[in-house]
């Protein structure tokens, strides 16, 4: 007799990891924001607006995470319930589509930017590199059109690694996560450490760091950690007390980080400190113990997590927009919150219109080719 391998909608729901991809998506929106529109932000909410890139980090954590929950087989977690080509195409009918969307709306202003003689050879590279998924792996273009798409570019890199390293995750999971990561994220700290030590007199943004940040090769120790949490999880979740330290361990460490600022830490070597601060925050927040985990999983935010990748994918067309309208000069005055609140609330609508009118239809449709759930990170 063949053993069932449960799909996603036989597992319990991990609403929590849901609701907490909305605040990482509000923390990216308010960064851009805030730099497109030039807002005066109140100084004691300045370092956390100006952190939102860590939120990347935390991305690309859930995603491993959530993947391995959705396709790891119970009796081997090392193996997947369906073929690769399947899941493959699960992940392509839920990115693209929307990502899609974000490339057609910000084009005129890629198109204005390279026609202005903005991008020089940017603008040809990333004409040909970003509808392909593939700006990541050339810096100079990983920003240029609809900038939050590199990190779909990463994504796609890991989609395709995915079954190749469910062994390697299952591997450090048996380690215990924490020892068995440690060699790899120690790994990764020596590029960005060696830059800086190095070549201390160069500018924040060189060329080497963004090699470092864009490039998804150097972005696979946060996506492999994710998945390795999730087997772990799956064979020994945390009980509510092991829960809560991990909670409150990430929680701490973030907000460190936060502080910090990227004037005493380096944006890279933030992110990598930032990798097991989120990883234990995912760790925390799965199981749905405490009353975080509860607030996180209550409807409102469990739905502001749905349709978080509109929110991300789609916000910089929108800055866009309302830059060339001239927004910096008509939002002076104002305070500077209320304008992020608009901006969040218009976003909202958007993504909330493209996950009823796009991304559920083409998940459905999947579903009917497929008969399986396609999951929301």
């Amino acid at each position: 007799m063949t053993a069932l391998t449960p799909t996603r909608a036989s597992r319990p729901q991990l609403p929590a990891l849901t609701g907490v991809r909305f605040l990482a998506a509000l923390l990216v929106v308010l960064l851009h924001a805030h730099s497109a529109l030039r807002l005066d932000v109140p100084p004691l909410l300045r370092p956390v607006v100006e952190s939102g890139q860590l939120s990347v980090t935390l991305f690309f954590i859930l995603s491993g995470f959530i993947l391995v929950y959705t396709y790891a087989r119970t009796d081997r977690l090392d193996t997947m319930t369906v073929s690769g080509p399947t899941f493959w195409q699960a992940r392509f009918a839920r990115i693209y589509p929307v990502y899609a969307l974000g490339l057609l709306l910000d084009a005129p202003f890629f198109l204005g930017a390279w026609l202005g003689g903005g991008l020089h050879l940017s603008g040809p590279v990333t004409l040909a590199l970003a509808p392909t998924l593939l700006q990541a792996w050339v810096p100079p273009s990983a920003c240029v059109w609809n900038c939050p798409g590199w990190s779909i570019s990463a994504e796609a890199f890991f989609y395709l690694l995915f079954p190749a390293l469910l062994p390697l995750a299952l591997a450090v999971a048996r380690r215990g996560v924490w020892a068995g990561f440690a060699p790899v994220w120690l790994l990764s700290l020596l590029p960005v450490v060696a830059v800086l030590v190095l070549t201390p007199e160069l500018p924040r943004e060189v060329t080497a760091l963004d090699v470092l940040y864009y490039a998804p090769l150097f972005r696979v120790p946060e996506f492999l950690l994710g998945m390795a949490l999730a087997q772990r999880f799956l064979n020994a979740p945390p009980g509510p007390r092991q829960a809560q330290v991990a909670r409150w361990f990430g929680l701490v460490v973030i907000a460190v980080l936060v502080v910090a600022g990227p004037s005493v830490l380096n944006n890279n070597l933030r992110n990598l400190l930032a990798i097991p601060a989120f990883g234990a925050l995912v760790w925390g927040l799965a199981p749905g113990h405490g009353r975080l985990a509860a607030a996180l999983g209550r409807p409102l935010p469990v739905y502001l997590g749905e349709i978080s990748y509109g929110i991300y994918i789609l916000h910089a067309p929108l800055l866009n927009l309302l830059v060339e309208r001239g927004a910096r000069t008509w939002t002076q005055g104002h305070p500077a919150l209320l304008i992020l609140a608009g901006v969040l609330g218009a976003l909202i609508v958007i993504a909330g219109v493209t996950y009823r009118f796009l991304e559920r239809p083409a998940q459905a449709a999947l579903r009917r080719r497929t008969r399986r759930p396609v999951p929301a990170t």
